[in-house]
């Protein structure tokens, strides 16, 4: 496997984590993708790209299908080492915009940008595709924006819409994460909106604090 651009390590943790929540060992599908899974110990490194979000997809294949949701759901921001702190800030727009700097720093590939029209902000992922399929990832992608939303706006807060790069359709499982919201597929990017009068909400509810 081609090595390519690199990414934090943090992302890998948070997949070795997800196979060791679920009872399975990451040890056979990363050796088979070229990782080693010690790297995952220190957040702040960096590792090949390519074979981390690969490693994600095989968590869908082999542990569960909702794989990339499921993931994000037991490592939250946390997870994501210095990332996860350099994103604090008092407002949701200040969180958002340091968020997907972060990201952009993070990954060396795919684009991450906000698209502000009229009263609502759509926050979006585009970039080339892994490779045939890589669903997981874009469930871990939208896991993130949500989580980072739900920092200002409640636990329980949902988009009223997302486009998913994903053809569909949806298994149960996979539903059940985004249930209450409409779902666009095959879309180009990755994005959902969040209505501009929000913005200004302060950060810091769930998991997302300013120092």
């Amino acid at each position: 496997m081609s090595q390519g651009p690199i990414v934090q390590a943090s992302h890998l943790r948070v997949v070795v984590d997800a196979y060791r929540a679920s009872g399975a060992d990451p040890r056979p599908d990363a050796e088979r993708l070229g990782i080693d899974v010690r790297a995952a110990d220190d957040p702040e490194a960096y590792v090949y790209e390519w074979p981390v979000w690969h490693f994600f997809e095989a968590g869908r294949h082999r542990i569960r299908s909702d794989f990339g949701f499921f993931a994000y759901d037991q490592s939250q921001v946390a997870a994501l080492g210095d990332f996860g702190r350099r994103i604090a800030a008092p407002t949701l727009m200040d969180v958002l915009s340091r968020f997907f700097d972060g990201l952009r720093q993070a990954s060396t590939v795919a684009d991450f940008r906000l698209e502000v029209d009229g009263l609502r902000v759509r926050f979006v992922r585009a970039g080339p595709r892994l490779g045939s399929p890589d669903w997981a990832v874009e469930q871990y992608v939208i896991a993130m924006i949500i989580g980072i939303c739900r920092s200002a706006l409640g636990g329980d807060w949902l988009p009223e819409r997302v486009w998913l790069q994903y053809a569909g359709p949806l298994d149960e499982a996979e539903a059940s994460w985004l249930d209450g919201i409409d779902v666009d597929f095959a879309s180009a990017v990755t994005a959902l909106e969040v209505p501009r009068r929000l913005l200004h909400r302060p950060a810091g509810r769930s998991g997302v604090t300013s120092d």
